[in-house]
Parts: structure tokens; C-alpha cells; sequence
């Protein structure tokens, strides 16, 4: 079936044939991504009518949205980062999107030309094919252009803009809005799936954004039968992924994010903007992004707060009501939690707060900046350290795992490895015998990362490797190796470690203690191009304390789990045991060793769990040997 539409290719001239082509393609979404994507490597010809070539576009832009939309709901919830299986199906759906926000440029481009030609009483020439680059805004809007009717434009019969426009502003403008709103698709789609847009990404949204303002077509009402947010604008298309930028969707579950996006594809066209060349200024109105060297915007959304008020008022009722329209898999006070923190992200500063307090960046090769709480504006208080290195390590110690191949390989020592507590003894006390083995460091091999900066007890590091995965949630240990200048840092990955191990710095003399955390975000940095996913970086939110890897022992087994313990920061916290899911129960006693010591305890109580862990807090044996109770 495929061989019989790329045959027909040819023959595609007009909307009818166009249709007519899109209904044989197969059902498959990558095929009919493949398909469309060589349908608009022809368009692209010289020689093809710009009239034409929109009203091609029209019926196939609404096939390649849902191409894309079925490749990426394939996508959506798998590991982070992408494989690249994955990522294949990521990239091949935007760069198609990106083909087509291309060839609406172009005719665009192609109609301001002739209109240009026809104001200047010049016939345009074969030539006056137009290129990628739109020209300057004015022509959409010139005084010059709008003496016509609507009725000789000819616009798609999708297209109802005309009723509200001018016959050359609407035939000029249906192009430059059709691009927004791909390019909005492109933009939002990336950072729905934890991608960190690249900086030509940002450029071009700005781009189109400006050319729709200058036209004074920010608000004029687009027709659209997959509308991306409601009402459909050039203004709600600009804001709508600034908004989810803001919001943090790496942040978030896909529940949470699902309805975020819910929200900001309401409250888009709400909001004021202005978009400016380089850094802002300061702005009192609401946030501001710094999105890239050479564009940042500052937004005005005073009616964001009223605009949120409703939606949890409708929300509540429909919850009440078990009507359709209240969002489902979310209890309500989760529902209110979450309308909270996006009022947080997106509503001005408080009276009070100074305006530059309230600006966020979101440059790209930052990444999000740390925050305390998702969608606070600002650092998470505290001095920001300087970017370093890392060694991290998902999950719990895995001391048997380190030590089997020694066990396998070296003689056997006596009081080396057996649980046997006399041996051991006996072994110190030999005559000439040979010194205790060092003590084992659970970080020994571990990755190594780069440590990009680090707010209050948040962290940011990039890493390079693919697995393991990095999940939500996913417990972590940290070490510091190295801090310093960005010059001075060692390459994150394998190099890392080996120019480590080839200079030994102060700090290897002295190991910096191991500090524990959970995953809080995973954004993946793409490559110049798109080629593939380059990095991936982690916000990790640290608890107080040093951790040390220990064993416990239930009753009279012989072997010993690994486990982390996580010693207090201060007097008011009390110590912790992280374990293996189902290892103990709170009431369980246990036998706890570290280093050559070991003790009686008590599970008290369960702190937490996540992905391969749960938390306790334990009461330790007196000296007397009594037991906690």
C-alpha cells in the first residue's frame, strides 16, 4: 500500500487529490509519518503554486499531527533516558514537524513577494520563489494590501480567518500562524518528553512570535480542527509552551503533568508579552525567561490567578458531581496541591517580592534552574556551590557484588569473610599477622558525574551513561571527588575517573562523605541537531546526614543485607536505615554491623519508600544490652 501512495506522489496537486492520497495510507503511524514526510520533501519544488502548495498543507498537516501524536503516545513512560529506538521515533515526528513549519514559511514568504510585486506594479517573476526566511512583518498589514476582497483570495475551505481579515493580510497570514503552531507542537512535545530544547528551537518560536505581533495578529482567531490550546491564537501558541517551561514538567508525574498541560492550554491566551532581545529587564508583572543568549521574554499574567480559581472551583463541583469533566486518577486534595504550585510558577510576584526575585531562567544550557519547591522563582536560598565532579551510585551498597570476584580469585583468610566472630578475634591477635583489610568503599567504581551546581539541599549533575536508568524517585549516593573552576573539572564519564586516579587531589586524600538523595527531575540533552540524546541531567534533592554502608542480620541467618545508614546532621534528627523492599517490618529486630562492630536494634517505624528501598527509623540496643523497646 505504501508503494501505491508513493507512486500517486506524482499526482498530488490540490486538497482533493491530497485527501484522496492520506486515505490510503496505513494505518501505522510510523509508516504514515514516513509517507508524509516524502509528500513534503515535493512540496518543497520550485515550480508548484503557492495557493497549491497551502492547500495541500492544510488536510496533510492534520494527518502528520496524528501521526506524530501516535508515535509519541508509544513513547510516552518509557526509562529515561531514550534509547535509541526511541529516540528514532522522537526525532524522525519533529524533524517532519519541522519539515512542514518550513514549507510554511516559505509560502508565506512567497505571498508577501507578490504582494510586494503587485504594490510596486512589478508582475512577479518565476523566480520569487521565497526561502525559509519570513520578511519583515509589516507587509502583512500594510495599508497597501488591504484594498481586495476575501472573496478573491481563495483561501482552503478549512479556512474561515478570511470573514475577520483583510484578503491579503489573511492569505499572508494563514502561513505564518499554520508555522507558530507547528513550531509550538515542536516545542511543547520536546519538553513533555523531559527534552531540553535547543537554543535554534527557542529562536525560531520567538521569531514567529514577533513577525505575529508586528502583523497585529496576536489575538486574531485561527481555524483548526486539532486545536494544541483554546481559544486558538497566535498569542495562546506563543505563551502556551513558556508556560510548561515555567510549570516543570520533569518535575512531575505523568498525571500531573497531563493536567498541567490541561491548564496551560486554557490559560495561555491570557497572558501579556513582550519579547526581547537578549536579557530582560526586570518585570513586575509576572515571570521571566531567559531562553536563549539572544531572546528572552517577560510575561504579564495578573489574570493567571483568577483563571486558575476557576478551574479548581469547576473542578471541585465536577468532583462533587462525579461529573466527565473532573480530572480523573487525582484525589482532590492532590488536584488543590497542584493548582497551588502552578499558581506558584506561573502567577507575579507577591506584593513585596522585587521583580528580580521573581524571574526565572530557563536557558537551555542551564537547563531549569534549582528550585526549593517546583515553580518557586529563584534559587532554593543559599550560596550556589561552584560546578565540580561526582561519583554516583543508584540504590542500595552492593558489598557482595564488589567483593565476589575476590572472593573467587584470592586464598582464603580467616576472619576475612566469615560471620564467625571468635576467628576474627583471633586473627587480630596473631603474632606478625597481616594488618585489617581497609575498609570497604561502596563508591569504588562508581560513575563518574559532572556536578553542574548546587542550591540548598538540591542538586544538579549531568551524566553520560545510559544505565541504569534514572527514575523519579530512584534512590542515590553522592561524592563529592572534585570542586572548582569549570576549566579545572575533569570530562564527566570514564575519563573523569582516570584523570582522578592519575592526580590525586587533596580532596581523594580526604574522602568527602557519601550523601544520600532521591531523583527529582531527569531532563535529557539533546545534541547539536537532534542527532541523539548527548546527556541526561538529574535534579537530586539531598537529605541531611553522611551515610555508611552496614549489614543487617534477621535472627539467626548467617549473611548479612547490605543497607545504608544515614547518620543524623544534628541532635533533633534521629538515625535512619535504608533497606531492600520486604527485608523487615517495623517491630523487626535486627543485628546491625558496621566496620568490625556489631548491634542489636529495632525497626521503629517506616519514614518512606520508593523504587528498591524503604526507610525506617530504628532504636539501637543500650549498652547494658538491653533491648529497644
Amino acid at each position: 500500500m505504501t508503494i501505491v501512495a508513493d507512486n500517486e506522489l506524482a499526482g498530488i496537486n490540490d486538497a482533493i487529490g491530497c485527501r484522496r492520497w492520506l486515505a490510503a495510507l496505513p494505518e501505522d503511524s510510523l509508516e504514515r509519518l514516513s509517507a508524509i514526510g516524502r509528500l513534503l520533501v515535493r512540496l518543497g519544488r520550485p515550480d508548484l503554486p503557492v495557493d497549491a502548495t497551502i492547500a495541500i498543507l492544510e488536510p496533510t498537516r492534520v494527518a502528520l499531527i496524528r501521526a506524530v501524536d501516535g508515535c509519541l503516545a508509544e513513547v510516552a513512560g518509557r526509562p529515561l533516558p531514550y534509547g535509541a529506538e526511541a529516540w528514532r521515533s522522537v526525532g524522525d515526528s519533529l524533524t517532519t514537524l519541522r519539515a512542514m513549519r518550513t514549507l510554511y514559511k516559505r509560502a508565506g514568504s512567497r505571498i508577501s513577494r507578490e504582494i510586494q510585486a503587485r504594490v510596486a506594479g512589478v508582475e512577479p517573476g518565476p523566480g520569487t520563489t521565497g526561502s525559509s526566511t519570513l520578511p519583515i512583518a509589516p507587509v502583512y498589514a500594510s495599508p497597501q494590501t488591504v484594498g481586495a476582497t476575501v472573496a478573491t483570495i481563495e483561501l482552503p475551505a478549512s479556512t474561515t480567518m478570511g470573514a475577520e481579515m483583510s484578503d491579503g493580510a489573511s492569505r499572508a497570514a494563514l502561513p505564518l500562524l499554520r508555522a507558530l503552531d507547528v513550531q509550538s507542537r515542536v516545542v511543547a512535545a520536546l519538553l513533555a518528553h523531559h527534552v531540553e530544547p535547543l537554543p535554534e528551537d527557542w529562536d525560531e518560536l520567538c521569531l514567529l512570535a514577533r513577525h505575529a505581533r508586528a502583523a497585529g495578529l496576536l489575538d486574531a482567531k485561527i481555524p483548526d480542527v486539532l486545536p494544541l490550546v483554546r481559544p486558538v491564537t497566535a498569542r495562546a501558541l506563543f505563551v502556551y509552551p513558556l508556560l510548561l517551561r515555567l510549570a516543570g514538567l520533569s518535575h512531575r508525574s505523568r498525571t500531573e503533568a497531563a493536567l498541567a498541560e490541561r491548564l496551560a492550554s486554557r490559560l495561555a491566551g491570557q497572558v501579556g508579552l513582550r519579547i526581547d532581545s537578549g536579557v530582560s529587564k526586570k518585570n513586575p508583572y509576572g515571570p521571566t525567561l531567559a531562553l536563549t543568549p539572544v531572546s528572552s521574554v517577560r510575561l504579564d499574567t495578573h489574570r493567571i490567578p483568577g483563571g486558575l480559581e476557576k478551574r479548581r472551583q469547576q473542578w471541585s463541583e465536577a468532583a462533587a458531581s462525579a461529573a466527565a469533566g473532573a480530572p480523573a486518577q487525582v484525589s482532590g486534595e492532590s488536584l488543590i496541591a497542584l493548582i497551588d504550585d502552578l499558581y506558584r510558577c506561573w502567577a507575579p510576584p507577591a506584593a513585596g517580592e522585587t521583580a528580580s526575585a521573581g524571574a526565572m531562567s530557563a536557558a537551555p544550557a542551564a537547563n531549569a534552574e534549582l528550585r526549593a519547591n517546583p515553580g518557586e522563582r529563584g534559587g532554593a536560598g543559599g550560596a550556589v556551590s561552584a560546578p565540580g565532579s561526582s561519583l554516583l551510585a543508584f540504590g542500595l551498597p552492593r558489598r557482595r557484588d564488589a567483593q565476589g570476584g575476590e572472593r573467587r580469585g584470592g586464598p582464603y583468610e580467616y576472619g576475612q569473610w566469615e560471620q564467625n566472630t571468635i576467628l576474627r578475634v583471633s586473627r587480630v591477635a596473631r603474632v606478625g599477622g597481616r594488618s585489617p583489610a581497609p575498609a570497604w568503599d561502596p563508591l569504588a567504581g562508581a560513575e563518574a558525574v559532572q556536578t553542574l551546581s548546587q542550591a540548598g539541599d538540591r542538586i544538579l549533575v549531568e551524566r553520560r551513561q545510559v544505565l541504569p536508568s534514572a527514575s523519579a524517585g530512584a534512590l542515590v549516593a553522592l561524592r563529592a571527588t572534585h570542586a572548582g573552576p569549570a576549566e579545572d573539572r575533569a570530562p564527566a564519564g570514564a575519563g573523569a575517573a582516570a584523570s582522578e586516579a592519575e592526580s590525586p587531589s587533596p580532596t581523594q586524600a580526604q574522602p568527602q562523605p557519601i550523601r544520600l538523595g532521591t531523583v527529582k527531575a531527569v531532563a535529557q540533552m539533546p545534541e547539536p541537531g537532534y542527532a541523539r540524546i548527548g546527556a541526561h541531567r538529574l535534579e537530586v534533592e539531598l537529605w541531611p546526614g553522611q551515610a555508611r554502608p552496614v549489614g543487617l542480620r534477621q535472627g539467626t541467618s548467617k549473611s548479612f543485607d547490605d543497607a545504608w545508614l544515614l547518620a543524623p546532621a544534628g541532635e533533633s534528627m534521629q538515625p535512619s536505615l535504608l533497606v531492600a523492599p520486604g527485608l523487615a517490618a517495623p517491630g523487626a529486630r535486627l543485628t546491625m554491623r558496621a566496620a568490625d562492630r556489631e548491634q542489636g536494634l529495632r525497626l521503629t517505624n517506616l519514614l518512606g519508600r520508593g523504587p528498591g528501598y524503604e526507610r525506617y527509623g530504628f532504636a539501637a540496643d543500650r549498652v547494658d544490652g538491653a533491648d529497644a523497646r
